[in-house]
């Protein structure tokens, strides 16, 4: 392909997928990219080969500092990890995948930790600024409703009576399972949501339909993608520790399943009546039942 090592079996490799021709075209060119960074470090000799079988797990570390220092996004760096795993695996090769799983339960241990402080916080009495407001209220939701947070970013208020009530106010979201939700807002589980909810009436933002989290920008409903990512990172930087939306999700579902009262110390189920689920099979959260 390119005249380098590392790409010589990537047209063998993706054609070996059980994929769609876009996706293979989609790893194709990823593989690309990342055969082009092993190369650079290469020549640089910050690593002794960039050859797919050879690759050692120093080599793999060197790639992560090379993206994180050319200001690739962690999420990104991760996706590029999990590529370079299957196209390492094909050439029987498990450097990636011990970073990999190095890399998991470092996430997992940071997650826990993150989520205990954002549990904390969000049923504290302490008042929180705007933009903390608005940042920890989208981050809990996430995790609470088990969605995506480009689907929490397009979710919708709906007020179905005359009252003009807050209380009154349903909201639709698209979970998991693809499914369009509308489900009652309960303060006394969230009362974080009910905090902000009052900023937008202040703000002249609550409407009968209206984004749970309208733009700023008056030429859009919603939030953007760039101002999703900012609200995890207002987050992240509040409390200081990184997470990972999926595993505070998982952590969550079996603090609120278990019977040990040190996972109920921190839960939502300490301050609030118990939240109840009914779980999902083969790991689809499916529809949730008596959080709102």
């Amino acid at each position: 392909m390119s005249g380098y090592p590392f790409s010589d079996g990537i047209d063998d490799y993706v054609g070996s997928l059980n994929a769609t021709e876009a996706s293979k075209d989609s790893a194709r060119r990823r593989l690309g990219n990342i055969g082009r960074v092993f190369h650079q470090l290469k020549t640089e000799h910050k690593i002794p080969s960039d050859n797919p079988s050879r690759i050692s797990v120093d080599g793999v570390r060197a790639f992560i500092e090379r993206r994180r220092s050319d200001g690739v996004s962690a999420s990104t760096v991760r996706r590029d990890l999990q590529y370079l795993d299957g196209y390492l695996a094909f050439h029987d090769n498990d450097a990636a995948e011990i970073i990999l799983t190095e890399e998991s339960d470092r996430s997992k241990d940071s997650s826990k930790a993150a989520l205990d402080r954002i549990l904390r916080i969000i049923s504290g009495p302490d008042k929180l600024p705007n933009d903390l407001l608005r940042a920890f209220s989208f981050v809990i939701l996430v995790i609470v409703l088990g969605t995506t947070p480009d689907r929490i970013r397009r979710s919708v208020l709906v007020h179905g009576l005359a009252s003009q009530s807050i209380m009154d106010y349903n909201l639709e979201f698209i979970g998991a399972d693809n499914i369009l939700h509308n489900i009652k807002l309960d303060f006394r589980r969230l009362p974080i949501i009910e905090r902000y909810l009052k900023d937008l009436v202040y703000r002249n933002q609550l409407t009968t339909r209206t984004p749970m989290f309208p733009s700023k920008d008056p030429l859009f409903r919603f939030i953007g993608p760039d101002d999703m990512h900012r609200l995890k990172q207002i987050v992240q930087k509040h409390i200081g520790i990184e997470f990972d939306y999926r595993i505070c999700q998982r952590l969550f579902r079996e603090r609120e399943s278990s019977d040990d009262p040190e996972y109920h110390e921190q839960s939502l189920g300490n301050h609030v009546p118990d939240i109840h689920y009914s779980y999902p099979k083969k790991g689809v959260l499916g529809r949730i039942r008596g959080i709102f």
